[in-house]
């Protein structure tokens, strides 16, 4: 059975990267729940999406600038939440049973953060979620750097066509992948549905997944292909899709 990843809790049913919205994912019924996570200008790992504060809260400029004391402050758009930290986020989903997709994020300038995967690591083994838990990254490198501390945690590599390009092409990319131990790929879904063939044969089903996917059709095509997992904003339809017996004209 295709797992059901809820983006950033489920960003188009509630405000994303919030405790409630996770909550809400977990209640709905979703396999996996994923978040992001940068690091405060003091090394301590807050969840949010942007490296920017001004799209979500009701903060400004960068996170990074800003200590962990000035973040625990700050509200977050459309929620009485204010911006949570990594700690904060796995206790409130550590007694569920859910599956953890923690992306790792890169500063605001694209650089990436010092010692970011072991504070997440050791996040994950305060509360024993490693076995629960994969990171995910744009950045290569990052998943490589992840997998020399820790042979159990699970990653993802997000491939978009940018980042398959700057690896010199999707084949290329999907090559260096399969190098990681575990690692799976996790193809943007216009991407992967001009490429199937090259997907299936580099990789086995196992390890692919199609990001992120919010239309009903190709929900429901995916759904019935052998991928490991799909992602969306809109968990509620796929599961109506895939459990629930209904079909995209339902939506």
């Amino acid at each position: 059975m295709v797992k059901i990843l809820g983006h950033r809790g489920a960003r188009d049913l509630w405000p994303e990267n919030t405790l409630q919205g996770f909550l809400n994912a977990v209640d709905l019924g979703v396999d996996i729940v994923e978040f992001d996570v940068h690091l405060s200008a003091d090394g301590v790992p807050f969840v949010m999406h942007d490296g920017m504060l001004d799209r979500t809260s009701h903060g400004t400029g960068p996170l990074s600038r800003h200590t962990a004391d000035e973040l625990r402050a700050i509200k977050l758009r459309d929620t009485d939440e204010t911006i949570p930290t990594l700690d904060m986020v796995l206790d409130s989903l550590a007694p569920t049973a859910i599956e953890l997709a923690i992306e790792i994020k890169t500063n605001f300038d694209s650089s990436p953060y010092p010692e970011v995967e072991r504070l997440v690591l050791d996040a994950l083994a305060r509360r024993n979620l490693v076995n629960r838990a994969m990171i995910l990254s744009f950045v290569p490198q990052c998943l490589e750097r992840t997998r020399r501390l820790s042979s159990e945690i699970g990653l993802q590599a997000c491939l978009w066509r940018p980042q398959a390009d700057f690896q010199g092409g999707l084949e290329n990319a999907l090559q260096r992948l399969s190098a990681i131990p575990g690692a799976i790929a996790a193809l943007q879904e216009d991407m992967f549905a001009l490429n199937e063939e090259i997907a299936f044969r580099l990789m086995p089903p196992d390890r692919l997944a199609v990001a992120v996917n919010n239309k009903p059709a190709r929900l429901h095509y995916w759904l019935s292909r052998n991928v490991r997992h799909v992602s969306t904003d809109r968990p509620d339809m796929a599961l109506g899709l895939r459990d629930g017996g209904k079909s995209p004209s339902d939506y």
